[in-house]
């Protein structure tokens, strides 16, 4: 529990105090980046569909998956708390992964 309450404040604080755009140039554009980009690509060309969609049916079909195991396990008042604490834990933590991805390309230095 603590675990994803920290991951939910390092979230919202990312999403809240940006990074300052030099600093994402200097660091994620020219570096960071560069190395995930080419290993990502690298794997999206050995598949023969986009990973993203993958990904997205994956995270989908587990995250029901659980949720129905839940409120058969402990019925829907009760499952309800789980329920949300895991849609928010995630959502952290795929709006961290989209943010190291892609995300801070939104905050380099405008061109």
């Amino acid at each position: 529990m603590i675990r994803s309450a920290a991951l939910v404040v390092v979230a919202i604080g990312a999403a809240l105090a940006p990074l300052p755009a030099p600093i994402v140039e200097r660091v994620y554009s020219t570096r960071v980046y560069v190395a995930l980009q080419s290993l990502l690509t690298a794997l999206s060309n050995v598949v023969p569909i986009a990973l993203f969609d993958v990904l997205f049916f994956g995270v989908l079909a587990v995250w029901i998956g659980l949720a129905v195991a839940d409120v058969r396990r402990r019925g829907w008042v009760r499952a309800s708390g789980s329920i949300g604490v895991r849609t928010l834990t995630w959502s952290a933590a795929l709006y961290l992964v989209f943010l190291a991805t892609w995300g801070l390309n939104y905050r380099r230095v405008p061109l």
